[in-house]
């Protein structure tokens, strides 16, 4: 099995794209007596909130504040990166955001729902 997702990473310019990412999914005890099933590497993390927005926010180009996990709940948002590209993100979906640095990204909700998600910020990455 393959876990897929979106990344937005730093470019060498200064900006910001977008990338895909996944992972295999390895069988193996999660939650024993449940049956295996598949498992990821771990990663490990340092804090978990909701955030949320109304129908219309708008922010400018930003980086984001750490390298981190957004799950989308309800509603839609949508991400510019810098060199112009953009996807819409809606319930369910997992972008692991990572271009902590330069201009960053723009984000605004759109459609006719507030957006709710739940961010993941993960510890820094050892070296």
């Amino acid at each position: 099995m393959l876990a897929r997702w979106t990344r937005i990473l730093d470019t060498p310019d200064g900006g910001s794209c977008f990338a895909e990412g996944e992972a295999v999914l390895e069988p193996g005890e999660f939650a024993p007596p449940a049956p295996p099933l598949g498992l990821s590497s771990v990663l490990e993390a340092r804090a978990t909130r909701f955030i949320g927005a109304p129908v219309g926010w708008d922010s400018p180009a930003h980086p984001a504040p750490a390298r981190q996990w957004v799950v989308m709940v309800s509603g839609s948002v949508e991400a510019t990166t810098s060199d112009g590209a953009s996807r819409v993100f809606g319930p369910g979906d997992a972008v692991l955001v990572e271009d902590t640095t330069g201009v960053g990204h723009r984000t605004r909700v759109v459609g006719d729902e507030a957006w709710i998600a739940i961010v993941t910020e993960l510890a820094p990455e050892r070296s």
